[in-house]
């Protein structure tokens, strides 16, 4: 999947845009060129992956290795932990193995932040677990959670856990201390990043904001999901717990992360209908992870109930990844095809899955993926503690209407010679106006076996 040239989510193009842009010298987030280059995660992706662009080329496998170096340095770490804990290197090894495969599930594994993003919430975990008492490891936790968040928001969670697990555990004053200090961190980095990108807050912190929906038969489908995923760390949850009579005084810094990273997802994370087991596989899988291999510690018991379950993710969630290779060659072909196509055109017009052929062309894609999401900027009211620095939203309204009213003009005057389209009504291309000024001429099928995306985009062209 790393190397393959073609797409494998829709929305692989954003980041590819955004990397783009950094190693033209250019701020992704500048106010002239919203939505353009900007992305809805952040800044530090972008900036860490053009390394990786420069030596293996500026394309989405470039992208993908530079988030695959972050999961493998997340799951070193997290095996690192389950050691700390008392685990086994077996016991460490099959956990940590766990947790890999609920990375790898759906897009985690694409062109997006997300394994930078864990390697950075792990070490926050780790570092702070080794000693909570100690203000050094906390400010270390501190730092590693405001880089998270700049590579994707609410990987900041460590370090608002960290100072309710102090204050819980009766260290009040110095669990009010990291707290405040986690909170006024916070805000500086939201200013500093606000200063330095103008375009960051609105399109990160509004777009996010905005997405605040809450469905609870979205939330029962992942509970059930996830355990239908997660057998061997039931199965070994089930063999610990016999004769265990729990204490509050017991409870350390991993499992009250597994405790709370529960709750977050119960009560508002878990029913956001925009991700499906994601935060489930980052937020709760290894702190969980670390708490169950760490008790089992060298039984012979938990080992093997464990080994006997772990057949089971197999036999259960087989068909939630994608073992029929010849789907990849056939995704590359169809995108193989729409490459040749949009290199023969003057001037061609795609949706947002075609973006990463687009600008490979040397083409401007209007939709890159998370440009989509801007609209819904303009509905958000800005807290008012960013309110000095949140950009106007007169310019925000301006862009928005340029991009889509250049589309639309475009359109009803076919200045593009070639439009490919998906069949979805969202986005930014108005259906109507493309349909009244073009005829669909032809289709193509299109998969992307890793984000389990299929359909059919139709070919356009200006009617005589």
């Amino acid at each position: 999947m790393v190397v393959s040239p073609a797409p494998q989510e829709m929305r692989e193009g954003a980041l590819l845009i955004a990397t783009m842009s950094v190693l033209d010298g250019q701020n992704p987030y500048a106010l002239a060129t919203l939505p353009g280059p900007a992305n809805v995660y952040g800044i530090l992706f972008p900036v860490l992956a053009a390394p990786f662009a420069l030596v293996f080329g500026t394309g989405l496998p470039a992208l993908r290795l530079a988030n695959a170096a972050g999961l493998l340095v997340a799951t070193a770490i997290l095996w690192r932990a389950c050691r700390r804990q008392g685990a086994t290197p077996a016991m460490a090894g099959l956990g940590t193995a766990m947790a890999l495969l609920g990375w790898l599930y759906w897009v985690t594994a694409t062109a997006r932040p997300d394994g930078v993003a864990l390697a950075l919430m792990m070490a926050a975990l780790l570092v702070f677990a080794a000693n909570p008492l100690r203000t050094r490891n906390f400010l270390l936790c501190l730092a590693f959670s405001l880089l998270a968040f700049s590579a994707k928001l609410y990987f900041v969670f460590p370090a608002f856990f960290a100072a309710a697990f102090v204050f819980l555990r009766g260290h009040f004053r110095r669990g009010l201390t990291y707290g405040a200090a986690a909170g006024l961190a916070l805000l500086a980095t939201m200013w500093g990043l606000g200063l330095a990108f103008p375009g960051w807050l609105a399109v990160a912190i509004g777009a996010n904001l905005s997405a605040t929906a809450f469905d609870h038969d979205h939330l029962l489908r992942q509970l059930r999901d996830y355990a239908r995923f997660s057998p061997p760390l039931l199965v070994l949850a089930a063999v610990l717990v016999i004769g265990w009579r729990p204490r509050w005084a017991q409870l350390d810094f991993w499992g009250f992360t597994a405790l709370a990273s529960t709750a977050a997802l119960l009560v508002k994370l878990g029913g956001h209908p925009g991700a499906y087991l994601t935060y489930f596989f980052h937020m709760l899988t290894p702190p969980l992870v670390v708490v169950l291999t760490g008790a089992a510690g060298a039984r012979l018991l938990p080992r093997r109930a464990m080994l006997l379950a772990f057949p089971l993710v197999f036999l259960l969630n087989t068909h939630l990844f994608p073992w029929q290779w010849s789907r990849f060659a056939a995704g590359e072909a169809a995108f193989a095809q729409a490459a040749q196509m949009i290199g023969g055109a003057r001037n061609p017009l795609a949706t947002t899955e075609f973006a990463p052929l687009l600008v490979a062309a040397g083409h401007p894609a209007p939709e890159n993926g998370h440009s989509e999401y801007f609209e819904y900027v303009l509905d958000q009211a800005p807290p008012f503690f960013l309110a000095p620095i949140w950009p106007p939203r007169a310019v925000l309204a301006e862009r928005l209407e340029a991009l889509r009213g250049g589309i639309a003009q475009g359109l009803a005057e076919r200045r593009y010679d070639l439009v490919l389209a998906n069949p979805f009504p969202f986005g930014l291309l108005p259906r109507a106006v493309l349909e009244a000024n073009y005829v669909q001429e032809g289709a193509i099928a299109l998969d992307m076996p890793w984000g389990d995306q299929r359909w059919t985009a139709g070919i356009w062209r200006p009617r005589p």
